[in-house]
């Protein structure tokens, strides 16, 4: 595990924390369901709202650390609209996460660049080294956009191509 989080932290610093756009569909940094209010839908919040549920059918509230996302959770986390706040509130906004955001693009920001191939490339030393260990909503996103050749299997190759692809957009748009 502890070796997983040295890898991890190296790729973050060794690929660079620099972005460029791309053509990247994502989904809009809709108020009422960027539960963590960090300006993206993304698996963070889809796993907060799978968190609120939890917390309401086991009657705690010891979950969700901040008062304020559980309240934004409360008000809009009804996501299908049927008057319940439950797993498939979660479950769609999962799958409207992944059909809105490209692949690769594992953590919904819009750009296709480093810090998702470190995303993929830490999730896959991870599964490498302990299978037990996960990193909530990271490893959401990447196990839902992060298999960018589609082979069914997350590895080195992804997070390769997802690279490649940001080079490549880097050098082209100079």
């Amino acid at each position: 595990m502890k070796k997983a989080r040295i890898i991890s932290a190296l790729l973050s610093l060794s690929l660079g924390m620099t972005a460029l756009p791309t053509a990247a569909m994502t989904a809009s940094a809709d108020g009422n369901y960027d539960f963590n209010s960090d300006g993206l839908v993304n698996a963070y919040d889809a796993k907060l709202l799978m968190n609120r549920y939890t917390e309401i059918e086991l009657g705690r509230d010891d979950i969700i650390a901040d008062q304020a996302t559980r309240e934004n959770i409360d008000l809009n986390g009804d996501y299908n609209k049927d008057g319940e706040l439950d797993l498939r509130d979660a479950a769609e906004l999962y799958a409207y996460i992944r059909d809105n955001n490209i692949k690769g693009d594992v953590n919904c920001d819009g750009i296709l660049d480093g810090r998702d191939a470190s995303m993929i490339l830490a999730y896959y030393a991870r599964q490498a080294v302990d299978k037990a260990y996960w990193v909530d909503g990271e490893d959401d996103g990447v196990k839902m956009l992060g298999d960018f050749d589609e082979d069914g299997v997350i590895d080195g190759r992804d997070a390769s191509m997802v690279l490649n692809l940001y080079l490549k957009s880097s050098v082209d748009a100079k």
